[in-house]
């Protein structure tokens, strides 16, 4: 992923283009259960432009059900191949980077025939029962919540300096990063989204349209 930061750092379309990616054109009949758990029937997906120290990190959320609805009847996917996702995933990010003329074909390929450490990571995490409303809940704020609160920032007025926590200052372990009030304004502003940009995407019956 890290030949991709450059567009990453610099277009703010770049969630986006990663929230495209669940809609496939085609099926890929040796991999039909992991095609239709990237399709889904409803999920949500939520635009992440920060890492835990208020670096520009792009990333998805998603929240997905455990399977598809097929004629009213809920089938369940015993089991999910994070790395046969994460391959789904980058093909076609990739291809929607293309079709958007923001990288070269030469770039996709050379992409394509890293089979390790590629920077494309795909983490499915345990199932949330639908009756566990405090998991569902703590879940919906993770996913939700902003690229920075105050409870985690400090101003060093000596130092001209801008300290970031991972967590609330207070919390044991605390671990901070530290930034020059420029560099601190110019993440900022990475994390700003554009005018009428969206981060949050419902599809199916969530969908609006």
């Amino acid at each position: 992923m890290f030949a991709l930061r450059p567009y990453a750092n610099h277009q703010q379309g770049a969630g986006k283009a990663m929230a495209r990616t669940r809609v496939y054109k085609r099926r890929h009949p040796e991999r039909t259960d992991y095609y239709r758990v990237i399709e889904g029937r409803f999920e949500e997906l939520e635009v992440h432009s920060h890492g835990n120290w208020f670096n520009h990190h792009p990333h998805v959320h998603a929240l997905v059900p455990a399977g598809i609805m097929k004629d009213g009847v809920f089938h369940e996917l015993k089991s999910i191949s994070s790395p046969v996702i994460a391959g789904l995933f980058r093909a076609r990010l990739l291809k929607v980077l293309l079709d958007e003329g923001v990288i070269r074909r030469q770039i996709a390929d050379l992409l394509l025939t890293w089979n390790h450490h590629s920077g494309f990571n795909v983490h499915a995490r345990g199932r949330i029962h639908g009756a566990d409303r405090k998991a569902i809940e703590n879940v919906a704020r993770y996913t939700s919540r902003a690229a920075l609160s105050v409870a985690r920032v400090r101003y060093d007025r000596v130092q001209d300096s801008v300290t970031v926590s991972r967590k609330p200052f207070g919390s044991s372990p605390e671990e901070s990063r530290s930034y020059p009030v420029g560099e601190f304004l110019a993440l900022l502003a990475s994390h700003i989204p554009a005018p009428y940009e969206s981060l949050t995407y419902y599809y199916g019956v969530y969908s609006s349209s």
